[in-house]
C-alpha cells in the first residue's frame, strides 16, 4: 500500500461540527468576553467563563477545532498532531474533570521495552547500557520526595543533575527528564518544575482511545452546553479601549468586528499575541522576544498487519531520540494494525544530523518491513511542542494570564510557564484567564452601573448556588 504523505489533506477523527447545521453565530456583534483561538486553552477559557455567568463567543478560523490538539483519521488509524500523553497527576487533568471531562485511555504498555544506543536497539535487560548501579541512583534520586528536592527551583537542570546523579547513570537521567519534559537543552531547563514533572510522570500518563480528537470533541461538546456562541473566522487585530465603554473591539477579516469587555488571546504563542494587538502591550512584546520555543521532529507512521512481537517502546540513550506503538496501548488503530510515533528532540540543536533517517532507521529496528505496508506516513519537520520553555527564573519573571499594560487583556496558552508543562499549561492558564476575564467583565459591568469611572477592587464573578457560575452578565 503506499503511504500517504503529510502533504495530502487529512481528515479529523471524530467529525467536527457543522456550523452550518447547528447555526455558526455569524449574528453576534458583542459579548462579555471573546476568547480567540479554539484549543485546549481557548475551549477551556470560554467554558470557564461562560460557567462564571459571562456571554461568550469563541473565535476561530477554522471548523475543525482543537488546534494542534486535533486528530486525522486515515484508513481506520488515528493520528496525533505530534507526542501527546495525559498526566493523571497534572493541573490540567484535574481542571478537566471538573468540567466533567474524563477522556478514556490507558496506561502505556511497556512490553518489549529499549533503549536506542550508537544506532541500533539495545534490550531493556541490558542494565551495563543504562549505567548499572549508577543508572539506578539516578533514577532514585530524580523520583525522591519534595523534601529532598529543596533548593531545585530557579537552578539549572543540567547543574542540578552535576550535583546529584552518577557519572555513570548521566545519560539515563537526561533521557528520563527528556521524556517528561520534552526539552533536549537541560541547561535552560529550571529543575525544580522539571522535577515536578518527573514526580507526575511516576503517577502515570494515559494515551487516549481515539487520539485526542476526543478530548477536542469532549470540551466542545461542554462549550456549547454551557452557552458558548462560536464563531468560524479569522481574527485581524484586537484594539483596546475602543469598544463599548472602553472595551475592546476584535477584528475579523472581511471588516466585521466583535464588541466585549474583555478578550483571552488563547492563540499560537506570544509574537501572535503580540501581532494581534499590534504592539500595543510592551509586556506582551517583552514576552515574544523572550519566549524560546520547544521543537521536535515527529514521524508518525500507520502500518498494517502488525507483528504481535515487535516492541512496544524505544528510549534514547546519548541521542534525543524515542519510539513508541500507540496502538499497543491505545484504540488509535484498525485490528492488526501499528501506529508508530517517533520523535526527535529539538533538532535545531543538531542541524548536521538527518532527523528524519535517523527516525526510520529506529523504526526499522523496532518494526522491520514497515516501509511495505504502510497506510500513512507524516512527518513534520519542526513541529511545536510549546512556544515557550520553563526557564530558570524567579516565578515573578514568569508570563501572566493577566496583560498587566492592558485593561481587560488575557493571555493563555502552552507558554505561560508557570502553569506546568506540555497540556497542563493551555488547560490550566485557560482556566485562570477565563476566571479573570470574568471578573474583569463583573467589575465592569458594576462600574457602568454606577456610574463610576474606576473599577471597584476586589469583586469576583457571581456564583450559582453549584458553583458554577451564576446568571449572564450585563455590560
Amino acid at each position: 500500500m503506499t503511504a500517504r504523505e503529510s502533504t495530502q489533506p487529512i481528515t479529523p477523527t471524530v467529525e467536527p461540527y457543522d456550523d452550518g447545521e447547528i447555526g455558526d453565530r455569524s449574528d453576534v456583534d458583542h459579548a462579555d468576553v471573546v476568547v480567540v483561538g479554539a484549543g485546549l486553552a481557548g475551549l477551556t477559557a470560554a467554558v470557564t467563563a461562560a460557567r462564571g455567568g459571562a456571554q461568550v463567543v469563541l473565535v476561530d478560523a477554522r471548523a475543525d477545532r482543537g488546534g494542534r490538539a486535533r486528530s486525522e483519521a486515515v484508513e481506520g488509524f488515528s493520528i496525533n498532531h505530534g507526542a501527546h500523553a495525559l498526566y493523571l497527576a497534572g493541573p490540567g487533568t484535574a481542571v478537566l474533570k471538573g468540567l466533567g471531562i474524563a477522556p478514556a485511555g490507558r496506561l502505556p504498555r511497556q512490553s518489549g521495552f529499549g533503549w536506542w544506543i550508537e544506532g541500533r536497539r539495545v534490550p531493556l535487560r541490558s542494565l551495563s547500557a543504562v549505567g548499572g548501579v549508577d543508572g539506578a541512583r539516578a533514577l532514585r534520586r530524580l523520583v525522591l520526595p519534595r523534601r529532598r528536592r529543596e533548593g531545585a527551583a530557579g537552578r539549572s537542570m543540567s547543574d542540578w543533575l552535576d550535583d546529584n546523579v552518577p557519572d555513570g547513570g548521566r545519560r539515563l537521567a537526561e533521557m528520563l527528564v527528556r521524556t517528561t519534559c520534552y526539552v533536549a537543552d537541560l541547561s535552560d531547563l529550571d529543575a525544580g518544575e522539571a522535577l515536578d514533572q518527573i514526580a507526575r510522570g511516576a503517577r502515570g500518563v494515559r494515551y487516549l482511545h481515539g487520539g485526542w480528537q476526543s478530548l477536542v470533541v469532549g470540551l466542545e461538546q461542554v462549550a456549547r452546553d454551557s452557552g458558548v456562541s462560536f464563531v468560524t473566522d479569522k481574527a485581524e487585530g484586537v484594539r483596546c479601549g475602543e469598544g463599548d465603554e472602553g472595551g475592546v473591539l476584535v477584528e475579523l477579516r472581511g471588516g466585521r468586528t466583535l464588541a466585549a469587555a474583555s478578550v483571552v488571546l488563547a492563540v499560537g504563542g506570544p509574537a501572535h499575541a503580540e501581532s494581534l494587538l499590534s504592539g500595543a502591550s510592551p509586556q506582551v512584546s517583552a514576552w515574544a522576544a523572550a519566549a524560546d520555543p520547544i521543537l521536535a521532529a515527529c514521524l508518525d507512521v500507520a502500518v498494517t498487519g502488525s507483528p504481535r512481537r515487535s516492541p512496544s517502546t524505544t528510549y534514547g540513550l546519548g541521542q534525543p531520540v524515542y519510539a513508541v506503538d500507540h496502538a499497543r496501548t491505545a484504540r488509535v488503530a484498525p485490528d492488526g494494525g501499528a501506529m508508530w510515533h517517533a520523535l526527535f528532540y529539538e533538532p535545531d540543536r543538531w542541524p548536521e544530523v538527518d532527523h528524519r533517517a535517523v527516525l526510520e532507521s529506529m523504526l526499522d529496528e523496532c518494526h522491520p518491513g514497515w516501509r511495505g505496508r504502510t497506510a500513512a506516513v507524516v512527518f513534520r519537520k519542526r513541529s511545536v511542542v510549546a512556544h515557550d520553555r520553563v526557564r530558570p527564573v524567579a516565578d515573578s519573571d514568569r508570563p501572566t494570564v493577566e496583560v498587566p499594560d492592558l485593561d481587560g487583556v488575557y493571555v493563555a496558552g502552552d507558554w505561560l510557564t508557570g502553569h506546568g508543562m506540555l497540556a497542563d499549561a493551555p488547560v490550566t492558564s485557560g482556566a485562570d484567564a477565563g476566571r479573570a476575564a470574568t471578573a474583569w467583565s463583573v467589575r465592569r459591568a458594576a462600574r457602568h452601573r454606577s456610574g463610576t469611572t474606576s473599577l471597584p477592587s476586589g469583586s469576583s464573578a457571581p456564583a450559582s448556588p453549584d458553583g458554577s457560575g451564576g446568571g449572564k452578565l450585563s455590560a
